[in-house]
């Protein structure tokens, strides 16, 4: 009947959006521990020069707008 398809659709409406804030939680989540790890590994290294963290995460890859590193501010934002 149109009222259980009314129901379902507005069940899945919520679902998706509940899908979307637990996803916005793990990938906030993700990111900070992602930073610390960044952090504690440029603490550890014993060369000199010490590289940047700018020079850490080029080296290693990791994109400094997805782990939300400014180079301008040299900080995580």
């Amino acid at each position: 009947t149109a009222y259980e398809i009314t129901r379902w659709l507005e069940f899945r409406r919520v679902l998706f959006r509940s899908d979307l804030a637990q996803l916005q939680a793990l990938t906030d989540k993700w990111r900070t521990v992602s930073q610390d790890a960044a952090e504690k590994l440029l603490s550890k290294i014993k060369v000199d020069p010490l590289p940047t963290m700018s020079q850490l995460l080029s080296n290693l890859q990791v994109s400094k707008e997805l782990i939300q590193y400014s180079e301008e501010d040299e900080a995580f934002y």
